[in-house]
């Protein structure tokens, strides 16, 4: 039988990666916002907010609304997100 660590017991094992390839690993729990992930991702891997450019989880290709839980969203265990950009709505664009 295997052992679960307390640890992770109940915790999704998700990687986050960047579109130019750079990743971090997360263990968080289901009723973790997707916000709440992208921040902390953003942060792991030490993206900056830069103006006019909106920031957001993708998984299969579908953009992830922040507001919802990862449960909610349907993001399964040791699922690979993409961190990804989009331009601002509104933004002015040089």
């Amino acid at each position: 039988m295997q052992q679960v660590s307390t640890e992770t017991a109940g915790k999704l094992n998700l990687t986050v990666r960047l579109v130019e390839g750079e990743s971090a690993k997360f263990h968080v729990r289901p009723e973790t916002t997707v916000g709440q992930l992208k921040q902390m991702a953003m942060q792991e891997l030490g993206v900056q907010p830069a103006p006019g450019v909106v920031y957001y989880l993708a998984l299969g290709g579908k953009k992830l609304d922040d507001s919802i839980t990862l449960a909610a969203a349907g993001v399964p265990d040791h699922a690979t997100l993409i961190l990804a950009t989009e331009p601002q709505v509104g933004a002015a664009l040089s």
